[in-house]
């Protein structure tokens, strides 16, 4: 599974944790992607009071404020911003039948249970959990290493909050990861071979990191450069 569906293919609402303080810090995680070729990627992380979260990425970084999700990147050395949750909502009206494009961590939750192990992960010891999820492709069964610690909880909160806000993709009928996790009132320090935490830095972050460089620009509109009766593609 590519860790891009997990973070930005999909984070506001919170969920509800509950007993949580509310802080803030940085965090990096390493993100390995089957295209890479067994190659990772470092992603820098900050997140303040459960509401404000910003994930750096190749090429720009995303950044959840005010219950909006926006998409930041660099264009001819200048910030160009684009409201995610908007983006979203286009593709969504051009799936055929204008089906929901495919949020969340897009998973249905078949099986878990705990291991009885513990690990540590980035000087922080978690229960292992093996979960069995099933995919668009089929099912698969994944190691996920789950924390108490207060931070990493109110990081993990953010990110689902931030991932359903663009694009919730369950009625609630089926248990996901991301209900797994509220349920447990964990945080996530490993998620299989595709994303672990490396290091926590629980210092409050630079307020300037959660604005807004530019105003948010207005989306072209994909259908019109679209031939007629062409369906989009998705990858």
């Amino acid at each position: 599974m590519s860790w891009k569906q997990i973070l930005l293919v999909s984070l506001a609402i919170l969920l509800g944790w509950g007993g949580t303080a509310q802080a803030g810090g940085s965090a990096v995680f390493e993100a390995r992607d089957e295209s890479m070729h067994g190659g990772a990627e470092r992603m820098d992380v900050h997140w303040s009071g459960g509401d404000r979260l910003r994930v750096s990425h190749e090429g720009g970084y995303t950044l959840y404020r005010d219950g909006h999700v926006y998409m930041v990147h660099a264009s001819n050395g200048k910030p160009e911003v684009y409201d995610l949750q908007a983006m979203m909502q286009q593709m969504q009206g051009m799936q055929p039948g204008g089906g929901a494009v495919q949020g969340g961590f897009g998973e249905t939750l078949v099986k878990a249970r705990k291991t009885g192990r513990t690990e540590v992960v980035a000087g922080l010891r978690g229960e292992v959990h093996e979960v069995t999820v099933r995919w668009e492709k089929g099912e698969e069964t994944r190691e996920l290493v789950l924390s108490r610690d207060p931070a990493v909880v109110e990081l993990t909160r953010a990110w689902i909050g931030m991932l359903t806000r663009i694009s919730p993709d369950t009625d609630g009928s089926e248990e996901s990861l991301e209900s797994y996790l509220v349920r447990h009132k964990a945080g996530l320090l490993r998620f299989g071979d595709d994303m672990r935490l490396v290091s926590l830095d629980r210092t409050e972050p630079d307020p300037a990191l959660f604005e807004l460089p530019a105003p948010p620009r207005q989306m072209p509109d994909l259908r019109q450069r679209m031939p007629a009766g062409a369906a989009p593609s998705y990858p």
